[in-house]
């Protein structure tokens, strides 16, 4: 059987949901629209920017048998709302969700190996849940899904367990390797070209660092831009990236005397002596280098 979704994290929640009502597990997924594609062009100081996760629901023209699915990243990272597939998968394993969501970021076309990740995770639970009080929040339910969520001889387990585990690799690097700077607006921004799509998982991590600053980060490969006002929170929009032909270093955003003054500042606390350039290459892959002023 084969399914169609919009390439939404709500699209694929959606499928898990109907499987888990009965329906056909389905073995291949097809992406039939762009999941980014209910996203506005806008700079990153335009006033009027649609909410971080609002904007994941509003206007997605999703196919007809997946209307109706009011799951979005937050609601479902957060545990809050939602329902059905999001709630039951949660309840049975946290971790197996966040692998599910993590998995789906990758941007790697696994759909069907998530929703069988998924599926066998919920089956394994409402297996050893059967005909207990708790159901599949008993004990017995969380052991055997969590049993089921690091079962790596499954393909489905093992691509899904790869991808989540890539994601988070990257997630964790970004939070230490941007780089912001004001722009001619004062906005802090720094500018990337993350391997997946992380932008969401970097929105709190940020939100609570720079307080009452205004912050963007530019996701330059996907033309997206993560940002924050003063009285705002964290809002996904379209931004405008200029391209560089030469594929050299980023332009700096802070004025020549500041970008000069920290690479002065980085040479100065800089221990030669201990430079090791293949540990450096392993922490910070020379893909990120053309964001780093100090290299």
């Amino acid at each position: 059987m084969e399914a169609v979704y919009d390439g939404s994290l709500a699209g694929l929640f959606a499928i898990l949901d109907g499987v888990c009502r009965g329906g056909p597990l389905p073995d291949r997924v097809r992406l039939e629209v762009n999941p980014l594609g209910c996203l506005e062009d806008a700079s990153p100081e335009d006033p009027a920017q649609r909410d971080l996760f609002e904007a994941d629901e509003a206007g997605r023209p999703y196919p007809p048998e997946q209307a109706g699915s009011g799951i979005s990243y937050r609601s479902a990272k957060s545990r809050d709302a939602g329902g059905g597939a999001a709630k039951e998968l949660f309840a049975a394993s946290a971790n197996a969700c966040d692998d599910f969501i993590h998995g789906w970021m990758s941007e790697f076309p696994i759909a069907a190996e998530l929703l069988r990740f998924a599926w066998k995770v919920i089956a394994a639970a409402r297996a050893g849940g059967s005909g207990r009080p708790e159901g599949i929040r008993s004990p017995e339910a969380r052991l055997a899904a969590g049993r089921a969520a690091v079962d790596r001889g499954d393909p489905a387990v093992a691509a899904t367990l790869s991808a989540a585990f890539k994601v988070c690799r990257e997630i964790d690097r970004l939070r230490g390797l941007l780089r912001f700077a004001p722009d001619s607006q004062g906005v802090y921004t720094a500018r990337c070209a993350p391997d997946h799509f992380v932008l969401p998982s970097l929105a709190d991590h940020f939100f609570r660092r720079f307080g009452d600053t205004p912050w963007a980060i530019v996701d330059e490969k996907r033309r997206l831009a993560l940002v924050c006002s003063v009285a705002g929170e964290p809002r996904l929009i379209r931004a405008s990236v200029p391209q560089d032909p030469s594929g050299g270093k980023a332009a700096p955003l802070m004025p020549d005397a500041w970008t000069e003054l920290w690479r002065k500042y980085h040479r100065a606390i800089n221990n030669e002596s201990r430079r090791n350039p293949a540990l450096q290459r392993q922490f910070m892959p020379v893909r990120y280098w053309k964001y780093l002023n100090e290299i």
